[in-house]
């Protein structure tokens, strides 16, 4: 099991390569579990930028599709859930 505590936004350059060698272990991962605060206003923003981390240090589409289930955290939050379409994409 790896956990990576969550991604931080606008990391400092120079800890970009020292985070992203914390996920190499993600590749012989049977699942991947993304735990998504879905009621943060920049909730796909978020989702996008794990995906793109994910996709830069190798993992495939094909892994993506098959391996990658995202957990919704806070979904009681929502105020309205026709007012928040776009999160239930």
């Amino acid at each position: 099991m790896l956990d990576t505590v969550g991604f931080i936004t606008n990391l400092p350059h120079q800890l970009v390569e020292s985070f992203k060698a914390t996920l190499d272990e993600i590749h012989f991962a049977d699942i991947l579990v993304h735990v998504r605060d879905i009621s943060h206003p920049y909730s796909n923003f978020q989702r996008d930028t794990v995906i793109k981390v994910l996709k830069e240090i190798g993992i495939t589409d094909d892994t993506l599709n098959t391996k990658y289930v995202e957990v919704w955290n806070k979904v009681d939050l929502l105020k309205n859930k026709h007012s928040n379409e776009d999160k239930f994409e």
